[in-house]
C-alpha cells in the first residue's frame, strides 16, 4: 500500500505528555471532525495522553480515499512516524471500522480498541444497498443528504437539547465535497470484516440499543466471539459519545483500569 493522504494527528497535551499515563488515539466518524470529541476530552484529558486523528476530507481539505484498508494503513504509518505505537484506539462509527482494520493489519499493535456505535463486521447486503442509495442522493442533493443524515444520527428526544451541536455538525458537513463523501461511502460499503483477525487485542464495544445506523442486534454475537467488554447505552442514538457523554467516559475509565494499574507498577 502507498500513502496518498494527509493524516492530521493533534496532541491535546503538547507540553504534558507523561509516560505514566495511557495514550488514547481518538478517530472520528463519517461526516464528523476531530474537535467533536471535545466533551469527552474535557473529562479524560487529566488522566490520559490524548491525540486526535483528523480524517482526510473532513477537516478543511478536499481529499478522497481509496479504501478503509488503505486509510487504516496510512493512519498506522502516521502514528509510527510520531512514535505512537503503544496506544489505545477509540473510534466512533467509521472510526471504529478503522480501529479494527488498523489492529488487523498489525503495522502497529494497539493495547486495546474501543469502538463506539460501530461494528467489526462487513456491510450486509441490505446495508450495501443503503450505501448505494446514499451515493445516489449525494450526487443529486449533497447538502440535503448531509443535513438529513446527521439529524437522524441522534435519538429524537435528544435533538432539541443538542440542536446547537447538530447544527454545527451539519454546517461543517456542508463543506465536505461530494467526491469525498462518495469515496467514503464506497469504502465503507466494500470494507472487510476484522473481527476474526484481532482476537488477541482487548476490545470494548460501546453500543446503543436505539442505534438505527449500527443496529444493536449485531453487537452481542461480536462481543461473545471476541470475548469483548460491552457497555450498553439506552438513551442515545448513533452519537453516544455526545448524547451520553458521562456514561461513555465512565465506561472508558473502567475499561482502562487494568492497563493503568500495570503502568503504575
Amino acid at each position: 500500500m502507498e500513502t496518498t493522504n494527509t493524516i492530521k494527528i493533534t496532541s491535546l497535551q503538547k507540553n504534558s505528555f507523561s509516560d505514566l499515563k495511557e495514550t488514547i488515539i481518538l478517530i472520528h466518524g463519517f461526516l464528523c471532525y476531530s474537535t467533536l470529541w471535545q466533551p469527552l476530552i474535557l473529562q479524560l484529558k487529566n488522566d490520559y495522553n490524548i491525540f486526535t486523528i483528523g480524517l482526510p476530507g473532513h477537516n478543511g481539505d478536499s481529499e478522497t480515499i481509496i479504501s478503509i484498508e488503505n486509510l487504516a494503513f496510512e493512519i498506522s504509518v502516521a502514528l509510527k512516524s510520531q512514535s505512537l505505537t503503544n496506544v489505545h484506539l477509540v473510534g466512533h462509527s467509521l472510526g471504529g471500522y478503522l480501529a479494527g482494520e488498523i489492529t488487523k493489519q498489525k503495522q502497529i499493535k494497539p493495547r486495546s480498541i474501543t469502538i463506539i456505535n460501530s461494528s467489526l463486521l462487513s456491510d450486509s447486503n441490505t446495508k450495501k444497498h443503503d450505501r448505494d442509495l446514499a451515493i445516489r442522493a449525494v450526487k443529486i442533493t449533497p447538502n440535503i443528504f448531509a443535513q438529513n443524515v446527521i439529524e437522524k444520527l441522534f435519538l429524537e428526544k435528544n435533538r432539541r437539547k443538542l440542536q446547537f451541536e447538530i447544527k454545527k455538525i451539519q454546517n461543517r458537513a456542508e463543506q465536505i465535497t461530494s467526491d469525498t463523501i462518495i469515496s467514503y461511502l464506497e469504502a465503507m460499503k466494500n470494507r472487510n470484516k476484522t473481527i476474526d483477525s484481532i482476537s488477541d487485542t482487548p476490545i470494548h464495544f460501546i453500543s446503543s440499543v436505539n442505534d438505527t445506523t449500527i443496529p444493536f442486534d449485531l453487537i452481542p454475537a461480536q462481543v461473545k466471539k471476541s470475548n469483548a467488554r460491552l457497555t450498553t447505552l439506552k438513551n442515545s442514538g448513533h452519537m453516544g459519545f455526545l448524547e451520553e457523554t458521562d456514561l461513555v467516559v465512565k465506561s472508558i475509565n473502567s475499561f482502562f483500569v487494568p492497563f493503568t494499574s500495570l503502568l503504575l507498577k
